[in-house]
């Protein structure tokens, strides 16, 4: 099995704060606490897998998902935070731009996560996918 080290992600990128119009100041949106601090990946050769994790700040108890036709996630319970996806990648013989509109039509269709959480998981995924997917190659 393949797998990266932890990678930092940059809140700025994945999960900007935006002051509302003629603020004076802002609420730091979304919470740190919904926001990863870093992502890996791992790929498995014999099943065609790549696991794609996020740390947070603090750990939760996790229900599975059914992602699409190609895999699965991982989802807080109460949080409703992506922790973990698994997505097979064989089918798409490892065409990263196949992959990753595959990636982003299932997260988007996730069930039991909400939109802000869906865009940080995106944000993160396309700003890292080059790093993630290479455990694949």
């Amino acid at each position: 099995m393949a797998e990266s080290d932890w990678i930092p992600l940059n809140r700025e990128i994945i999960a900007p704060s935006a002051p509302a119009d003629g603020a004076a100041w802002a609420v730091e949106m979304p919470s740190p606490y919904d926001v990863p601090s870093h992502v890996r990946s791992s790929y498995c050769h014999s099943t065609g897998v790549v696991r794609i994790d996020f740390r947070y700040i603090e750990a939760e108890k996790l229900v599975l998902l059914k992602l699409g036709r190609y895999g699965h996630a991982m989802v807080g319970k109460s949080s409703r935070r992506i922790w973990k996806i698994d997505f097979n990648i064989h089918q798409f013989h490892r065409d990263r731009k196949q992959m990753a509109a595959a990636v982003d039509e299932s997260i988007e269709s996730l069930p039991h996560s909400e939109a802000p959480n869906r865009a940080i998981t995106l944000n993160a995924l396309r700003d890292k996918s080059e790093a993630l997917f290479a455990v694949a190659q």
